[in-house]
């Protein structure tokens, strides 16, 4: 038997608020987000090893591999918060 893999989500009930989550990474900043009671509804990247990641720790969640400067944003759905974490490839 195999262990189990991704993240393991809290018992927090969802507070009603939903979001979208840019630059997603492997869902750091979703995890916290589920934490604190909220919903990602969708989550995107550019990298696919990003969302591959992602989809393994918030399989519920909808994912998007784009370059979001060359997507019409009506394609993502409403939700209550945007999140949109920062660029973490070039820190120096």
């Amino acid at each position: 038997m195999t262990a189990p893999v991704g993240y393991k989500h809290p018992s927090v009930g969802w507070n009603g608020l939903t979001v979208t989550d840019l630059f997603c990474g492997a869902g750091g900043s979703s995890s916290g987000l589920v934490e604190a009671g909220y919903r990602v509804v969708i989550a995107a990247n550019h990298w696919a090893l990003a969302i591959e990641s992602h989809q393994v720790n918030h399989p519920e969640t909808d994912h998007s591999q784009a370059d979001i400067s060359q997507v019409d944003p009506r394609y993502f759905p409403r939700t209550h918060v945007l999140w949109g974490s920062p660029e973490c490839t070039n820190i120096r």
